[in-house]
């Protein structure tokens, strides 16, 4: 019987390890493309080990945190601003689907997404929501869309967000609405979904709806 209870303790035991190790790597790919992508280079050195290493192709190749950091600052000046045509090697580097998490007096609320839709004119797509069941009802979602709105008009310089929600989620399409996202029209049938057609409604956002508010 104790040894049993042992072993069954033991196989929890790994099971919480292992839960924590994915977790600590799912932080790890959210701080590196945070840090990317709003320019925060000083700290990218710090999310690899001591002799890691990372390969950009033809852009270079550096081992080690003194290199990595290196190779970060050289790609240009600390910046939240999205990478301009005169710095085409910080373009390259940076991702293009993002994910944000949402933190709560230090707790993880959450998780959203945008990924570039299209770079030349400033076009990024949301989706990805979701929200931890503990937190609901308080409108995090709401003011983190909003929140994330700001934060890719004004300081990242997109110039239209845009998102699509399958037309039987009106939970989602409230959402939307109340976040500031305009209806602009709905893709019929467009998707199939348990062997029946669902329609796509799609919403956006330009800059000056936000200036508006």
């Amino acid at each position: 019987m104790a040894i049993g209870l042992e072993i069954r303790i033991k196989r929890l035991e790994a099971k919480v390890q292992e839960l924590n190790e994915r977790e600590a790597i799912r932080d790890l790919r959210y701080r590196y493309h945070e840090y990317v992508n709003e320019g925060k280079f000083t700290r990218i050195a710090g999310l690899f080990t001591v002799n890691g290493e990372l390969a950009f192709g033809l852009l270079g190749h550096a081992k080690g945190r003194a290199q990595i950091s290196a190779f970060f600052r050289g790609l240009g000046p600390e910046s939240s601003r999205a990478a301009q045509p005169s710095r085409p090697r910080l373009t390259r580097v940076r991702q293009f689907i993002h994910n944000h998490m949402i933190e709560i007096d230090g707790d993880r609320a959450g998780v959203m997404g945008f990924e570039v839709a299209n770079r030349r004119s400033g076009v990024a797509q949301l989706g990805g929501l979701a929200v931890h069941p503990d937190f609901r009802g308080r409108h995090v979602a709401d003011d983190a869309a909003r929140l994330l709105q700001r934060h890719l008009i004004f300081e990242l310089g997109y110039h239209r967000l845009q998102l699509e929600i399958y037309g039987f989620n009106e939970r989602a399409m409230r959402h939307a609405e109340r976040a500031g996202f305009v209806k602009e029209g709905v893709k019929r049938n467009a998707y199939r979904r348990h062997d029946d057609w669902v329609d796509g409604v799609l919403y956006g956002l330009i800059r000056e709806d936000l200036a508006e508010r």
